[in-house]
């Protein structure tokens, strides 16, 4: 008979609130799939969610990191991401972001997966994602690792290294845990699409420090711009609001046209 693996969750947060990231509706959204869920908060900078994710389900732990770009650039997401991932007590663990949304029609579905990679010693599986640039079009995503099974990973794991210093260490792995399983769960991803322009602009700062772009703020801003609507021109497609997860539906009829998500500030071209 199958054993049922107990799951937890992390996600890593800093200044969600301010930056308008759906993360109460992200956390709300894994809920029903996870034993335990680590919100890693960046204590640098706190604003009005800590207390709201404190006081919203008993399964809900925050835990405390430093994040801090303009020092440590990439590594300080690897750092946070090891943080959530070491204080999971479960036999999987799930990584999920700030502005990213399990669709209440597939959390039976993920079970099932989760279920099989437990009981198949499958050491890590892949998220797909859709990236809601307009409220109601979305871009695929590339897959990327966010179901670990830390039955058979431990804690001989961790989100330092790779080509941007925060990626997993696959490297490390023994030969006999670089089994992987790829799914077909999307997640839907929301993080620009209340942004006003001062908090985009802000965003996308913190994004040229990391990169190490030589290019002025704000020609790096007008060719991320660029980019954004010519790749949802070429490659979007329609996801009607009814269509996305319920929890979020209500916000995104709310999108106004000073908002990302509206038409990705095409008046700024």
């Amino acid at each position: 008979m199958d054993n049922k693996p107990r799951i937890s969750g992390f996600v890593i947060m800093s200044e969600p609130d301010k930056l308008r990231y759906p993360y109460m509706e992200s956390v709300k959204s894994f809920l029903p799939l996870c034993d335990e869920i680590n919100v890693v908060y960046n204590i640098l900078k706190p604003d009005n969610s800590l207390e709201k994710l404190q006081n919203l389900d008993p399964k809900v732990k925050v835990i405390y990191g430093l994040f801090d770009y303009s020092r440590f650039g990439w590594a300080s997401q690897g750092i946070m991401r090891t943080n959530g991932y070491y204080a999971s007590t479960g036999d999987i663990v799930l990584m999920f972001d700030a502005d990213g949304i399990l669709h209440e029609n597939d959390v039976e579905k993920a079970r099932l997966i989760i279920n099989q990679m437990y009981n198949n010693k499958v050491a890590y599986g892949f998220w797909m994602k859709h990236r809601i640039n307009q409220r109601e079009k979305g871009v695929r995503q590339c897959k990327h690792s966010g179901i670990y099974n830390k039955s058979i990973l431990g804690n001989n794991f961790n989100f330092y290294g790779g080509t941007q210093n925060y990626r997993p260490m696959w490297e490390l792995l023994p030969e006999e845990h670089k089994r992987a399983q790829n799914t077909d769960i999307y997640l839907y991803g929301y993080e620009r699409c209340w942004d006003n322009k001062k908090i985009f602009e802000m965003k996308l700062k913190d994004r040229k420090i990391m990169e190490g772009s030589k290019m002025s703020d704000q020609e790096y801003i007008d060719n991320f711009i660029q980019e954004r609507i010519d790749k949802v021109d070429k490659e979007g497609y329609l996801l009607p609001i009814l269509s996305q997860p319920k929890i979020i539906q209500e916000k995104l009829r709310e999108i106004e046209s000073y908002q990302f998500g509206y038409n990705l500030f095409q008046e700024l071209k």
